[in-house]
């Protein structure tokens, strides 16, 4: 069986520093470095139109949802200058064929009608629309224009869970497998640590996550101090105050997932104590000192250590590195902490 690994994070939290690690190892096939695949957790993509279909569903929610599904899948195939499409080129051009296969296995009856939600009117349908009133106000409706209705093909899919999630590990496994044959892979960002609690239903026991956690001191320092001077762009509020709730709450809203297919570790600690998080992940996955083929060629800890403590460098915003400290105590590497000082993985 295949195996699946991916790596994750809360955004700027340094997940891509353990994607460079892990292409150090012969083993693992990694086809598209840092691109970060977005088809399951994205909006609109499987997670959601898996809510959609199993938790909301109506005649209108069934059309609806498998619409804007396709949608989003033709866009991330399309649409070239998008930083996570343009999957014509990044994973080849029968993904769509794929998708479609997929929707054709969910979807129970296609249909040619028209549907009240199916008739949004764009601008210029609303002035055709007026126009007709007005021609037939005029003519004492003798004319009598019909209204336009949109006639479409609509979908009806009212699916049971346990085919459901039959057809979607399908097309995920062909997915997968389309983007990289190889018979272990790492693709950067699958699932995110919110999506966490769904991967009993996903994946099998060969998948592997691996999420990285990073100081929220450093995250909002390095966001407002360097990436926006760099014009670069920018996840984070950049007043602190609201900083501080955005990021409490995206960490207290993530459901609990404890699962042994899941490995959490500090961006830190992977520059700090770089022996033992290598061998931990080593454990982790399968591997050995062995499998490490390339040694620091991509992930360099004595370059990457320049990232950690960014807060002890800018004593002239203590008012604010306080102020997360104070709020933010349980995410601040070395708050709360502690070292894993016996070894065990």
């Amino acid at each position: 069986m295949k195996k699946i690994i991916t790596t994750t994070g809360y955004m700027v939290s340094g997940s891509s520093a353990v994607t460079d690690l892990l292409k150090e190892y012969s083993k693992i096939s990694n086809k598209n470095g840092s691109f970060e695949y977005v088809f399951l957790h994205g909006p609109n993509g499987v997670f959601d139109l898996e809510d959609n279909l199993l938790k909301n569903n109506t005649v209108v929610h069934s059309d609806y949802s498998i619409k804007a599904f396709k949608k989003e899948m033709y866009d991330l195939f399309n649409i070239r200058f998008w930083w996570c499409a343009n999957y014509k080129k990044m994973l080849g051009p029968q993904f769509k064929k794929i998708v479609d296969k997929y929707i054709d296995n969910l979807v129970d009856v296609k249909y040619f009608s028209h549907w009240y939600y199916s008739e949004k009117p764009s601008k210029k349908d609303e002035i055709i629309i007026a126009l007709k009133k007005i021609i037939n106000k005029l003519t004492l409706y003798k004319l009598n224009i019909a209204e336009m209705r949109l006639n479409t093909e609509l979908y009806m899919s009212f699916i049971d869970d346990a085919t459901f999630y039959k057809y979607t590990n399908e097309f995920i496994a062909e997915v997968c497998d389309y983007i990289n044959s190889s018979d272990i892979i790492l693709l950067d960002q699958l699932v995110l640590p919110h999506n966490l609690y769904r991967i009993n239903n996903y994946f099998d026991e060969n998948f592997r996550c691996i999420i990285i956690e990073r100081d929220p001191r450093d995250v909002f320092l390095e966001n407002k101090y360097r990436y926006v001077k760099q014009h670069m762009d920018v996840p984070f509020p950049t007043d602190v105050e609201k900083f501080i709730l955005y990021y409490k709450k995206m960490r207290v809203n993530e459901k609990e997932s404890n699962d042994n297919r899941i490995l959490r570790i500090h961006f830190e600690d992977l520059i700090l104590n770089y022996e033992k998080m290598v061998s931990k992940i080593e454990f982790f996955i399968g591997l050995t000192p062995d499998d490490h083929t390339f040694p620091k060629k991509y992930f360099k800890p004595e370059k990457s250590i320049n990232n950690v403590g960014l807060y002890k460098r800018y004593s002239d915003k203590d008012d604010e590195i306080k102020r997360i400290e104070a709020e933010l105590t349980e995410y601040c590497y070395g708050l709360s902490v502690k070292e894993d000082k016996d070894g065990k993985f």
